[in-house]
C-alpha cells in the first residue's frame, strides 16, 4: 500500500499456512483489486507465483516463464536475486535491526516486486520453523 491508502499488489500466504510443510506451498501475487461501478470490490487479477525450490532458493514465475531467482542463505537474509536472464537486479542482507533486511535494488527493477517475494520467503520459512 502506498501511504496506506493506495493498494498495488496482494500476495497471499494462504496455503503456507494450509500447506504445514507437508509440500512447497505457492503463494499467488494479484494485483490491486479495483471497485466496481455498483460499490462491490473486485478481487485483482494473478500476476505472479512464488514457490520454493530447494533448501536456498525461490522462484518468482508468471506463467510458464521465470520472473526472478531469489537465493542465498534464506535465514541469514543474505539473498540475490537474478532475472530470468540470469542478471543481478537486486541483493538483501540483514540490517542493523534483527529481523530487517537492507535492501538495494538495481535501475529498473520493480522494487515492489522484490519486497513481496521477500515477504514471501519470510512468511514461508517462519512457517516452516514453527
Amino acid at each position: 500500500m502506498l501511504g496506506g491508502e493506495e493498494e498495488f499488489a496482494f500476495l497471499s500466504t494462504e496455503d503456507v499456512w494450509a500447506a504445514k510443510g507437508a509440500r512447497h506451498p505457492e503463494m499467488e501475487i494479484t494485483k490491486a483489486s479495483s471497485t466496481a461501478a455498483d460499490g462491490t470490490k473486485v478481487s485483482g487479477a494473478k500476476y505472479a507465483t512464488m514457490r520454493k525450490t530447494d533448501a536456498s532458493t525461490y522462484i518468482m514465475t508468471r506463467g510458464t516463464g521465470t520472473l526472478m531467482v531469489f537465493s542465498g542463505r534464506l535465514a541469514k537474509h543474505e539473498l540475490h536475486v537474478c532475472c530470468a536472464t540470469g542478471q543481478t537486479v537486486a541483493k538483501a542482507s540483514p540490517g542493523n535491526t534483527e529481523g530487517m533486511y537492507e535492501v538495494v535494488v538495481y535501475t529498473n527493477t520493480d522494487a515492489g516486486l522484490i519486497i513481496l517475494g521477500l515477504l514471501a520467503i519470510d512468511k514461508c520459512e517462519v512457517a516452516q520453523v514453527e
